[in-house]
């Protein structure tokens, strides 16, 4: 789904987007900052639920994962049409109200529970204390990756770990991650420059049937150690993360 995101308001404390697609306006989202981030999101055209999906993605991947520092993203999602618009100009005796159908409403809303549920079991990524505490299970020293620096998170780096002398940059996520994302970090970070010599490592639920092949290109052509690790290896050791992803 091709859709165009235009930011129109940034406080402080709170942006608002527009969304967009061929058929005209998409729908609206509104974030607050507080220690978490909270966003309203308001669709104004029906999607279908793969639809729905990829715009949230879209929204964490392009918008939330950029904005830190941050403990969680908390939304909410409505569908509907705009009923009404006030203004502090006309008169009181002016105004038309109009109730909002709770047919306009009625037709997304198991379709909305279904995604939703979905995004608040799988959000992209492991949560960090998750995929720290595995990493230091492994006699690594582990951080947050912009403890060490903000950029690497603009590399979709997540963590950093410390063993005899080398460095490992890491990437958790609690889905599937694709070929080309992974070549990407690698990529990237074979030109970032670092004081000790550099792994890289990814922390996922689910690879490609090509990932080990393509493990093994990549380690030859970027001449970094690069290791897969999955979800199951982090809940054997940690039960207690079941359902923190």
């Amino acid at each position: 789904m091709n859709v165009e995101i235009k930011r129109y308001i940034r406080t402080s404390s709170s942006e608002s987007y527009l969304f967009f697609n061929s058929e005209g306006r998409l729908g609206t989202l509104d974030l607050h900052y507080l220690k978490s981030i909270h966003g309203t999101l308001i669709l104004e055209q029906e999607l279908t639920e793969l639809e729905v999906e990829e715009l949230l993605k879209k929204i964490e991947d392009d918008i939330v994962e950029s904005i830190y520092p941050r403990e969680d993203f908390i939304f909410s999602v409505y569908q509907g049409k705009e009923v009404g618009f006030y203004s502090d100009k006309p008169s009181e005796d002016s105004r038309k109200y109009e109730s909002a159908r709770v047919m306009d409403l009625e037709g997304i809303s198991k379709q909305l529970a279904t995604v939703l549920g979905k995004q608040h079991n799988i959000r992209g990524k492991l949560t960090e204390h998750a995929g720290i505490e595995f990493f230091e299970s492994l006699g690594y020293q582990c951080c947050l990756s912009r403890k060490i620096d903000k950029n690497l998170d603009h590399q979709k780096v997540d963590l950093v770990a410390e063993k005899n002398g080398e460095t490992t940059f890491i990437q958790v996520k609690a889905g599937s991650i694709g070929d080309k994302a992974i070549e990407t970090m690698v990529k990237a970070m074979s030109l970032y420059a670092y004081s000790t010599p550099k792994n890289i490592a990814f922390l996922a639920n689910e690879y490609s049937k090509n990932s080990e092949e393509l493990r093994v290109n990549l380690e030859s052509k970027y001449q970094m150690k690069i290791r897969f690790y999955h979800v199951y290896q982090v809940l054997k050791s940690f039960p207690e993360y079941k359902n923190s992803f």
